[in-house]
């Protein structure tokens, strides 16, 4: 296991969102992951010219490249076109659609063939993301061993969102890998649905920069996980989490506690969007009510989404109580059980809204879907204050009453009188404290402790 961070020591920082997975795969490997894909996308990206307008075409025809006679070309999946004015069936205008999945372009000139619509002869010049100008996207699936005999298959890729230019890994857990499946057809695969607009769009995703951006890292790494925050610009992406929870279940009771969690259900949303749906596994808030970035793989297989509250405006409100985070410090309503309801998920007398596992002691009141009235302060003593770090913990409310999993070396923690890259030590072990995304409220900070 180790503890990596390129903040001001060690290792150099990212240039960009491609080199920063480069990056992790070179530290996941040096911790007992094997790469099982690790493919550069030059996948199109646009249409240069129209080579040949062909015949007997009409609009909104759907066109599909045909590269199967080039040797040059070597297609996963081809790139889709939309007919967008004709002329007497002879294309004069079309727009990109889909990229295609390509693992080797020639990028070379003269026109490409099409298949597809209403006619024939349409050929086109695409701009290839491996041409002069682009940069190729990536994805790569990780196999990891755990215990020594776990087969853990997670994996993340690439992508610039089509509508706002926003740039993004997209994170996702599988329960294998095929080599000749797809990303999206790979056995078992978490939620993931881009560009399907506001009420429809899904998955785990990390919003990051391109090529002339530095983005700074702190992660950590198991064999059985991996975890950790970048810094884009000024803001803190994380923590996010790819990899075996730490589950409360007796030993071959759930074989496969995967957990995959983004800092973001939104594909479309960049890093400097002032929303507090840039949110990581301490306190993951959706931008809309379809699945979210927090997702656990649960004892039947299934995906299940995990949430704290979900994005109204430029705040947050309840989700309900379906599976959260505790003891996130806002909107989670923290407060004394009745009696001796040390769990209690189905609220206290009656609340729709309790949500935490922590000692009475440690405990929060505040006002539902309100600041909170009170905070956990740090803890006075001689030689100076003292922060808790509280562990992370996963709670379902359904599909049944479970305490389910700490979300390991992640804690939430008081921001009193701290800073984003403060370190506590306690015992032998360090712990980073940093805000959560563009969130400086005190009650939104969280810590990573060292591996």
């Amino acid at each position: 296991m180790a503890f990596e961070t390129s903040r001001n020591v060690g290792p150099i920082a990212a240039d960009g969102y491609i080199d920063l997975l480069d990056k992790m795969i070179v530290f996941m490997q040096a911790n007992g992951w094997t790469v099982q894909r690790n493919l550069t996308n030059l996948g199109v990206t646009a249409v240069v010219t129209i080579n040949n307008g062909g015949t007997g075409y009409t609009l909104n025809d759907t066109i599909t490249l045909d590269t199967s006679a080039d040797p040059n070309i070597t297609a996963v999946s081809e790139a889709t076109f939309n007919v967008d004015a004709v002329n007497a069936g002879v294309v004069t205008a079309i727009s990109f659609v889909t990229s295609g999945e390509y693992t080797a372009s020639d990028g070379g000139a003269g026109g490409v063939p099409t298949t597809g619509g209403t006619g024939t002869g349409l050929t086109i010049q695409p701009f290839w993301a491996g041409d002069a100008g682009a940069t190729g996207e990536k994805e790569a699936i990780l196999l990891g061993i755990g215990g020594g005999s776990d087969t853990i298959y997670v994996g993340v890729r690439t992508f610039r969102d089509l509508d706002t230019g926003a740039f993004q890994w997209a994170m996702r857990g599988f329960s294998g890998y095929t080599a000749n499946l797809l990303w999206d057809n790979q056995p078992g695969a978490s939620f993931e649905l881009v560009n399907g607009g506001s009420t429809s769009e899904s998955g785990s995703f990390i919003p990051l920069a391109d090529v002339g951006t530095t983005i700074e890292y702190w992660w950590n790494c198991t064999s059985r996980r991996i975890n950790g925050v970048f810094l884009v610009g000024s803001t803190y992406v994380g923590p996010w989490y790819m990899g075996f929870g730490s589950p409360f279940v007796v030993a071959g009771q759930w074989p496969y506690p995967l957990l995959i969690s983004g800092c973001l259900n939104r594909s479309d949303t960049k890093f400097d969007s002032i929303t507090p749906g840039i949110s990581g596994c301490v306190d993951p808030i959706q931008t809309n009510i379809t699945e979210g970035q927090t997702q656990v793989n649960w004892i039947d297989g299934s995906w299940q989404t995990v949430a704290n509250g979900k994005v109204s405006g430029t705040g947050r409100i309840s989700f309900g109580d379906i599976r959260w985070v505790a003891p996130s410090g806002y909107g989670v309503n923290v407060f004394p059980f009745s009696d001796d309801d040390w769990f209690n998920p189905g609220g206290n007398n009656g609340s729709a809204d309790a949500r935490s596992i922590t000692p009475q002691s440690l405990t929060i009141a505040i006002t539902i879907n309100a600041a909170p009235q009170q905070q956990i302060e740090p803890t006075p003593n001689a030689a100076g204050a003292l922060h808790v770090p509280i562990q992370s913990i996963i709670v379902f409310g359904n599909p049944s009453d479970q305490i389910v999993m700490e979300i390991d070396s992640i804690f939430w923690v008081s921001g009193s009188g701290v800073n984003s890259e403060d370190t506590l030590t306690i015992g032998a072990d360090t712990y980073h404290i940093f805000k959560h995304g563009n969130r400086s409220e005190v009650y939104n900070f969280w810590c990573l402790r060292e591996d």
